[in-house]
């Protein structure tokens, strides 16, 4: 998913400023490309929402795996947003305090987060 998310992320980064301001017609008015990309990753999020409450409505309990993997690819998913555009030097540098860099913080991170995923797949959900 984070390899998928990465791809599309780039493919959108590379699209020049001009050509998001470019016009397109949707619902019979005129918008900007850059005005659709975003409405469809708000459509994105609004189906998930709408899958969750019809799921509970028809009465299915997410397992603790499922809350636990669901939360863990919200939460990449919300840093991921956060830096999209962080020009690379400013992730690679580290603070004049000694502290790592914002990347090393995220790889950590990361790491911790494949642990518990490792642990989940192997039935020790633990927290």
């Amino acid at each position: 998913m984070r390899r998928t998310r990465a791809e599309a992320h780039a493919a959108l980064l590379a699209i020049p400023a001009d050509r998001l301001q470019r016009p397109i017609e949707w619902h019979t008015a005129e918008h900007t490309v850059g005005f659709r990309l975003h409405r469809f990753a708000q459509h994105d999020l609004e189906l998930t929402t709408d899958v969750r409450a019809t799921l509970a409505a028809a009465g299915f309990r997410p397992t603790r795996t499922m809350q636990i993997a669901a939360a863990l690819v919200e939460s990449w998913g919300e840093v991921e947003s956060a830096l999209l555009g962080v020009p690379t030097p400013t992730l690679d540098a580290a603070p004049p305090d000694g502290e790592p860099s914002p990347r090393a913080l995220l790889a950590a991170i990361e790491e911790v987060d494949q642990a518990l995923a490792a642990r989940v797949r192997a039935g020790g959900e633990g927290s």
